[in-house]
């Protein structure tokens, strides 16, 4: 991609998002960055951004994918695995407002 080897930062501790989130923060603040670019899933982007900004990062987004969807008269597999997941997204997007509302994601 063009980028040397040496600018490279790995965060890979986490387990999930919200570690990905909370581990990247801290090293970030250890070199003075906030602003970043976040790259993910598209269906993924809405609440990993949420989740980034939650510790006070600034994250651009920059989906890695976009998801197509045929409508059909009939259902088939590739769509109800799509409902599944973003009805996951949707319950995450929530989890994390509720939280934050909360105080419980610091």
């Amino acid at each position: 991609m063009g980028v040397a080897d040496a600018d490279i930062i790995k965060e890979d501790q986490s387990m999930n998002t919200y570690q990905n989130a909370k581990f990247s923060n801290e090293i970030l603040k250890k070199i003075g960055v906030s602003n970043i670019y976040l790259v993910t899933s598209g269906f993924h982007m809405k609440r990993s951004v949420a989740l980034f900004q939650t510790f006070g990062l600034k994250p651009i987004p920059q989906a890695s994918d976009l998801i197509d969807t045929e409508i059909t008269v009939f259902p088939n597999s590739y769509n109800a695995a799509f409902t599944f997941v973003m009805l996951k997204e949707v319950v995450g997007i929530w989890q994390v407002q509720v939280y934050n509302s909360l105080g419980m994601n610091k």
